[in-house]
């Protein structure tokens, strides 16, 4: 080792012989032989932040607090200040797990031998991963995800897009934003199904909430209007309807041409109606009634044939003459008393 001032520059070096092994210049830098510091053991400093690499603007260093370990980084023209805010990478030394505050730029590559997860944050964030690395993940026979994808295997060449010995867990079900698609049929248990009108499916009739749809059930009188109402454009069929009172609108301010069935009318039509008993066909139920065609050509309004071709009577529209009947009735009874007393 020989002291030396070259230059107005005082330091030491350090020889090998006549080989320079390493030097401190008068500013305190050290200087290895090469251009390079190598040691066989460990490189140990207490400082905190002792290990720091500088390049063009910018200076780089290990920072360990004690708790995590660091990478940080210093504003630009500060190679050899302090640090700034960003904390880009970090590691607990307790646990060992890897944090990346600034995100992960992956340039088109992948994530491979991604764990199973576990708890609910654990799967989202694998199911974001998959999308966004391009991955195929295997979910059993017949399907396939890829990405945001789902694709049905094909091979059994049955005609079959299902999962066999697959179960969907409770809760689990199908979400999203749009609709689910296939080019071959998707089948769901009856009490799930939703159908749409002028089918004669199995299934559960569906309300449309608001939204005025031919076909589905809606609330409201206008689009949209009160939850305490329902509505349905179509025809209903059912085998029975059980109720407390049913209305059916009258209002004069709905109504034109208003006239007066007079009594020679009503008497009239009350007489050519012919009243029958009989039973349905499909169940046998004995009932009383009359017969559609027959009343069709009495009162044609209260007579309604349906795209089958069966005819239905509105019995409501049969009051009316009976009301004018019994009126004329009455004034005959009455005219028959008068004439007795």
């Amino acid at each position: 080792m020989y002291f030396r001032m070259a230059g107005g520059n005082r330091g030491f070096v350090f020889k090998n012989g006549n080989n320079p092994v390493f030097q401190i210049d008068g500013n305190g830098q050290l200087h290895g032989a090469n251009g390079r510091i190598q040691t066989p053991d460990a490189f140990v400093t207490t400082n905190s932040s002792g290990v720091r690499m500088v390049s063009g603007n910018y200076g780089a260093f290990w920072h360990q607090n004690g708790s995590h370990l660091y990478l940080m980084m210093t504003n630009s023209g500060n190679q050899y200040g302090s640090y700034n805010g960003l904390r880009p990478f970090y590691v607990s030394l307790a646990d060992g797990k890897v944090n990346m505050r600034q995100g992960l730029d992956m340039g088109g590559g992948r994530i491979n031998n991604v764990a199973t997860p576990a708890a609910a944050t654990d799967v989202a964030n694998k199911a974001y991963v998959d999308s966004q690395a391009g991955s195929t993940y295997a979910a059993g026979t017949g399907i396939s995800i890829s990405g945001t994808t789902v694709s049905f295997n094909t091979s059994w060449g049955d005609g079959r897009y299902a999962l066999r010995g697959r179960t969907i867990g409770t809760g689990l079900g199908l979400t999203g934003g749009g609709n689910l698609t296939a080019n071959r049929q998707i089948s769901l248990r009856p009490e799930y199904q939703r159908h749409q009108a002028q089918t004669n499916a199995v299934g559960l009739l569906a309300y449309n909430g608001h939204n005025r749809t031919a076909g589905q059930l809606y609330g409201g009188g206008t689009n949209p209007a009160s939850t305490v109402r329902l509505n349905y454009d179509g025809s209903l069929y059912a085998t029975r309807f059980y109720s407390t009172a049913y209305y059916y609108f009258s209002d004069r301010t709905l109504k034109k041409d208003i006239e007066t069935i007079d009594a020679e009318t009503g008497m009239g039509i009350v007489r050519d109606l012919r009243p029958v008993s009989y039973a349905w066909r499909q169940n046998d139920q004995k009932a009383l009634g009359v017969i559609a065609q027959e009343v069709e050509e009495i009162i044609p309004t209260a007579v309604t044939t349906n795209e089958e071709g069966l005819k239905a009577v509105d019995y409501i529209q049969m009051i009316a003459p009976m009301l004018a009947a019994i009126q004329e009735l009455d004034e005959r009874v009455q005219v028959l008393e008068a004439a007795a007393n």
